[in-house]
């Protein structure tokens, strides 16, 4: 009896990884906007807003994002954060996202090749949704 039980505890675990892994999986990304702010000329901010599609019946918590934005191929910045933002079933989350803006990149170049003449954008890079970590590479064109 206590080797079933162990087995049927060992299962549930099994099945509810599954489970998971095949949610997280399912998520869907999409870019909306990328923005800059200049309000304060010393200090402007670059953001993205990210669109997290779960079509499945099961809501699920990201924990993290880890990625690298590309502009004509080249690093430009990153995002890097923590989260214990749910993403409920059945639903699009929009995250404004802040850009950590790589130093290389002066965000006077930045605001002018993307913003204003336009560019396709790509972000690289993992999101983590219950602890479990998910490629992403995502697409924009401005």
């Amino acid at each position: 009896m206590k080797n079933l039980t162990t087995w049927l505890i060992v299962g549930g675990i099994g099945i509810y990884v599954l489970l998971k892994l095949r949610m997280a999986q399912a998520l869907q990304y999409s870019i909306s906007n990328v923005s800059m702010d200049a309000t304060n000329i010393l200090t402007p901010t670059l953001s993205l807003t990210l669109n997290i599609l779960n079509p499945t019946n099961t809501s699920t918590t990201l924990n993290s994002i880890n990625v690298t934005l590309y502009s004509q191929g080249q690093p430009i910045g990153n995002i890097l954060a923590s989260y214990n933002q749910v993403i409920a079933a059945n639903t699009t989350t929009q995250l404004v996202l802040p850009i950590n803006v790589q130093l290389g990149g002066l965000i006077s170049d930045i605001y002018n090749t993307i913003l204003s003449q336009g560019t396709n954008l790509e972000i690289k890079g993992t999101i983590t949704a219950d602890i479990i970590p998910i490629p992403i590479d995502v697409n924009y064109a401005i």
